[in-house]
C-alpha cells in the first residue's frame, strides 16, 4: 500500500509524497585527516579514500555543488562499502576514510569533534524521502493514518 523511497524518482503513474528533505555533509575523523590531510578544494576530495554507502548507484562519486551553483563531480578512491549508513559512521570514525551523510546523523559527532565537516564551501544536493502510493484519492483509512503518523513523527522528529 505505501513505498518509501529517496533520491530521483522515475516517472510512473505512481503517486510520490514529500515526507523529508535530508541535506548531507561531508565528514571525516579528526584520526583520517591527521594521516590524509584535510582537503582544500574538490580535487584535493578525488584523492580521498570514501567510504561507499553501496545502494547508491554511483558510491564513489560525490557532486559538489559550489557557492554560484555550479556543480563539480569527484570521483574517490574506495576506503570501504557498507549497505547501512549507521555502519558508514562508525567506519567513518574510525579513521578508515570520508564520508557523505545526512548532517542530522551525525550532527552530534560534528559538535563533539568525533567528526569534522570537510569543505564546508561546498553542498551536496538534498536527499529527498517519499511514501509512494498508487493513487491520490480514495485511499484506504490504513494508508491515511499511516501517511499521517509518518508525517507526524518525521516532524517532532527532524534528524
Amino acid at each position: 500500500d505505501i513505498a518509501i523511497r529517496s533520491g530521483q524518482l522515475a516517472d510512473s503513474s505512481l503517486i510520490a509524497r514529500a515526507l523529508v528533505e535530508l541535506p548531507e555533509v561531508i565528514v571525516a575523523s579528526p584520526m583520517y585527516l591527521s594521516k590524509n590531510g584535510t582537503p582544500k578544494n574538490a580535487d584535493d576530495l578525488s584523492e580521498q579514500r570514501i567510504i561507499a554507502f553501496t545502494p547508491f548507484m554511483q558510491p564513489q562519486q560525490l557532486s559538489l555543488i559550489d557557492g554560484a551553483g555550479k556543480v563539480q563531480i569527484v570521483q574517490l578512491k574506495l576506503g570501504a562499502q557498507a549497505n547501512n549508513t549507521q555502519l558508514v559512521k562508525k567506519l567513518c570514525i574510525m579513521g578508515m576514510g570520508v564520508a557523505r551523510l545526512p548532517l542530522a546523523m551525525v550532527k552530534d559527532a560534528l559538535d563533539d569533534g568525533t567528526l569534522i565537516k570537510i569543505l564546508p564551501k561546498y553542498t551536496l544536493p538534498i536527499i529527498k524521502i517519499y511514501a509512494i502510493t498508487t493513487r491520490r484519492d480514495m485511499q484506504p483509512a490504513k494508508v491515511i493514518a499511516a501517511l499521517t503518523a509518518l508525517q507526524t513523527h518525521i516532524q517532532k522528529n527532524p534528524s
